[in-house]
């Protein structure tokens, strides 16, 4: 009788570890899901962040070779 009184609470402890458990590493893949989305879009921002500088840039060189040639 003692034993599978042990048996039983060992098994219900079983599931409040495991839940635990479970909990705990959903609240690492979100914080890492989070953390991906952060990192993705930071890098989105600093290239298009470059493709407009480099855009302007050649739009700038344009214009003064443009306005060269019209030169009198």
């Amino acid at each position: 009788m003692h034993r599978a009184a042990i048996v039983i609470q060992s098994f219900f402890k079983m599931i409040v570890q495991r839940k635990q458990y479970l909990s705990i590493q959903n609240s690492m893949l979100n914080l890492q899901s989070r953390n991906r989305a952060i990192v993705v879009r930071s890098t989105y921002q600093k290239k298009t962040k470059a493709a407009i500088t480099i855009q302007r840039y050649e739009r700038s060189c344009l214009k003064k070779k443009q306005t060269s040639t019209i030169d009198f």
